[in-house]
């Protein structure tokens, strides 16, 4: 499972940075004598409303899905190991400051808050990115706020601390080499999630603008457009449905691999 998963990973992967060399066409050419032309070996995956090329902007769709996930996730998770790290290891005055904050900011649902404020600051790339991250952070930072706190009353860390160990030695050297595994491991979960909250939000209007290629774009016109033809939704799920896949198994391997007690269960 994990290979297949690391295959389908570096195939998207693949296909998103190679986009310029793979699509046949440019994904903002317009051809509207040829608009909604069924697959065939021209246009693997059809036209859409416009007569651009379906195929061409799915793959050039796949650099704005990994580009959002990549520095959300990435951002939500270098951004909740230092708040967990500091709740767990700062004053209980802090600490219950940022459990606070955390839960109150996990309140809110990814599309609601994006519907509250994505109107405030414009649609786009960046917005999108900013509220993938907010809504994200306080996940991590639960995450390794408890790991920590677990850690912190293990033996290694009991006796690095009676033996002078400073706080930030015993941080830096023995709390983030253990945390970073499940950190890892949920990142990696997560990465699909934001895939689809991504679409989400450039389907319902909050995302990237058109005409820039983007799956959830896709998606969005050919729920528009689907009395006239099925492709388009299909060109725009089908990826959605191979992120899931391909993260969700690489994951799970990771997690395997990185707990030493299920390992040992095989």
């Amino acid at each position: 499972m994990g290979l297949l998963g690391l295959v389908i990973v570096t195939a998207l992967a693949a296909s998103a940075l190679l986009a310029n060399v793979i699509a046949p066409y440019d994904p903002s050419a317009i051809d509207i004598p040829n608009r909604f032309s069924p697959p065939s070996a021209e246009h693997p995956l059809g036209t859409d409303q416009l007569g651009r090329d379906v195929f061409s902007r799915t793959l050039y769709g796949g650099r704005i899905a990994l580009l959002v996930a990549l520095v959300s996730t990435g951002s939500a998770a270098a951004i909740g190991l230092v708040i967990g790290l500091l709740a767990a290891y700062g004053p209980r005055v802090v600490d219950n400051a940022i459990v606070l904050v955390l839960d109150t900011m996990r309140c809110y649902p990814t599309i609601i808050f994006a519907l509250a404020v994505g109107p405030l600051f414009g649609a786009g790339l960046g917005t999108v990115i900013a509220i993938i991250v907010v809504t994200t952070t306080p996940y991590y930072g639960r995450i390794v706020r408890t790991q920590a706190l677990a850690l912190k009353r293990s033996e290694f860390i009991l006796s690095a601390e009676s033996s002078g160990a400073s706080r930030s030695r015993i941080v830096f050297l023995h709390l983030l080499p253990n945390i970073l595994g499940p950190v890892l491991i949920l990142a990696s979960m997560d990465i699909p999630i934001v895939i689809a909250a991504e679409a989400s939000l450039s389907f319902l209007g909050v995302g990237v603008k058109p005409p820039t290629p983007s799956w959830g774009i896709i998606l969005d016109e050919g729920y528009r457009s689907v009395q006239h033809t099925s492709w388009l939704v299909v060109a725009a799920g089908i990826p959605l449905v191979l992120a899931t896949l391909g993260f969700t198994f690489l994951g799970e391997a990771l997690r395997d691999t990185f707990d030493p007690k299920l390992a040992r269960r095989f």
